[in-house]
């Protein structure tokens, strides 16, 4: 599940990863991927934006930690704010990875493949 709402960027991650084989579903911020949990299985990795509506990267990651269906699926913040900025909070939550943007596609598939261990 990729959720930002930058659709250009949402486009051209989704055309990467289905090119590898994944299958990938959008939600454009916090509001759309909380109406998706319980309405479809849960995703195998959460990759999420730090800046969009509803609360951003944050809130979004508390929500799906909240969700028992979700609570330890591994979550990746693509973001434009440096991870170390940030580390604070989503240490605190476990399972999450986060890569500044733009995040070129080599780095990206090889932190999925190798299950987006945290950092």
């Amino acid at each position: 599940m990729l959720c930002d709402d930058d659709r250009n960027y949402t486009d051209s991650i989704r055309a990467l990863l289905e090119k590898e084989g994944y299958a990938v579903s959008v939600a454009g911020d916090v509001a759309e991927l909380a109406d998706t949990l319980g309405k479809a299985p849960p995703a195998d990795l959460y990759i999420l934006d730090m800046d969009m509506p509803g609360g951003g990267g944050q809130a979004a990651a508390e929500l799906l930690r909240a969700n028992e269906a979700t609570a330890d699926t591994p979550i990746l913040i693509s973001s434009g704010v440096p991870a170390v900025e940030q580390e604070g909070w989503f240490q605190k939550l476990g399972r999450i990875r986060c890569l500044q943007k733009p995040v070129p596609p080599q780095t990206l598939l090889a932190v999925i493949k190798a299950g987006v261990r945290e950092e």
